[in-house]
């Protein structure tokens, strides 16, 4: 099989895959939670450089000249320079 035969069949899988792999995180206990950091960003004490998933009771920190953004569903958070949160699903 080609890759110009190949490419339908992928884009078929990744249709079907993408919008569910969407919803099932949606529908975590959690609220499914990530924070992106950009500059010194920290999640209980711990400096985190990618995208991470938080948890209940975790405390984010961010450092001078720093954001951290939380998307949850439903919810958008930017965190300032400076800032110190404790995340709840709630």
């Amino acid at each position: 099989m080609t890759v110009r035969n190949q490419r339908p069949v992928l884009c078929c899988i990744l249709a079907v895959l993408l919008p569910m792999s969407t919803a099932s995180a949606q529908n975590t206990s959690a609220g499914g939670a990530v924070l992106t950091p950009n500059g010194m960003v920290t999640v209980n004490g711990a400096l985190i450089n990618n995208s991470s998933a938080l948890q209940d009771n975790d405390t984010v920190t961010t450092g001078p000249e720093s954001v951290g953004h939380i998307t949850s569903p439903g919810s958008n958070t930017l965190l300032g320079a400076g800032s110190v949160a404790a995340y709840s699903h709630d």
